[in-house]
Formats: structure tokens, sequence, C-alpha cells
């Protein structure tokens, strides 16, 4: 909604081309991943841990982020970000197509 609001700035009252609404689906990609990668990286670093405690790295999830950030810094928390960004910036085509099929479903 905010990427919307952005791009409308200038002309509130007119409604988006369809190239805007990709523009606006390309930018809650971005900002999905900018949320979602620590998250998924924290998930799936737990879940390939072994079952037997001997081998365990982690012992939950605030430990997983705390071991992440002493040994990689911040950033080691947005490893996989550009997989993730090409995946989640696909909002743009779906954002773009369903703007395109509703304008010919409404004829």
């Amino acid at each position: 909604m905010e990427c919307r609001r952005r791009i409308q700035a200038r002309h509130p009252d007119v409604p988006l081309s369809i190239p805007e609404h990709a523009l606006a689906g390309f930018g809650a990609g971005v900002v999905s991943t900018l949320v979602v990668t620590p998250i998924e990286q924290i998930k799936a670093r737990l879940q390939v841990q072994y079952h037997d405690k001997s081998s365990q790295v982690y012992r939950g999830p605030i430990d997983c982020v705390r071991k992440l950030v002493r040994n990689n810094g911040v950033l080691g928390l947005y490893k996989g970000a550009a997989g993730t960004l090409a995946f989640r910036s696909f909002i743009s085509v779906y954002f773009g197509s369903y703007e395109l099929y509703k304008k010919y479903m409404s004829r």
C-alpha cells in the first residue's frame, strides 16, 4: 500500500497503470525479502539440525540468532537473500497480470 501511495503521490485520483502495479508488486517483494530472509535463515538452520543432542548447534531460535550474528555479523542473517529476492520479485508479475486480467474481464 505504501508503494502505491508513493507511485500515486502526484496524481492520487488517477488509477495506477499496469506497469505501475507491477512496480508496486516488486516493491512488495523487496520489503518481504527484508523481513522474511532472516526468519527463513533461522528456520532452515533449526530444521537441519540432527535430533542427536551431541550434534545440535542451536538450542532454539534466539540462540541461533545470537550465534549467527556473533560469527557472521548481522549480514549473516541475510545469507540467501538473493534467491529469496529472485523468488519474491515475481510478486510484480502477479500484481501486473492481476490488473491486466481484471481490466479485460470487466469489459
